[in-house]
């Protein structure tokens, strides 16, 4: 058989690069297509409130938990210590919001009106 190509357009730094930006941008993609639940209907007031704040956390945090990650990777090397504690804070926030969106979102089905229940069918 044939050898293996190199790949000699990509480095392993522009891959993690490209992944990194690639994960803070889906990341983004994901919060904001939460923060379209704006207005909905929630079973209670503090649970919208706690809704609409998880929403923007987990839409801001990623960029900002990696905006120094990057910098301190791809331009100035930083003190690692500032950094893991950083990434640690704003990561487990981060985490924090989404827990509690997906908890939030199952939880809401059992609130659903009893029309919801009424089938359409024959």
């Amino acid at each position: 058989m044939g050898s293996h190509i190199p790949n000699d357009t990509v480095s392993g730094r522009t891959t993690a690069l490209c992944l990194d930006m690639g994960a803070t941008i889906g990341g983004v993609i994901f919060g904001t297509i939460h923060i379209a639940a704006w207005n909905l209907s929630f079973p209670t007031a503090i649970e919208q409130t706690l809704w609409r704040t998880a929403s923007i956390m987990s839409t801001a945090l990623l960029p900002i938990m990696c905006l120094p990650l990057f910098v301190n990777g791809y331009i100035v090397r930083g003190p690692f210590m500032l950094i893991k504690v950083w990434e640690i804070i704003f990561g487990g926030l981060y985490v924090i919001a989404r827990a509690f969106l997906l908890v939030e979102i199952f939880r809401t089905l059992f609130y659903l009106p009893e029309d919801a229940y009424v089938t359409t069918w024959a």
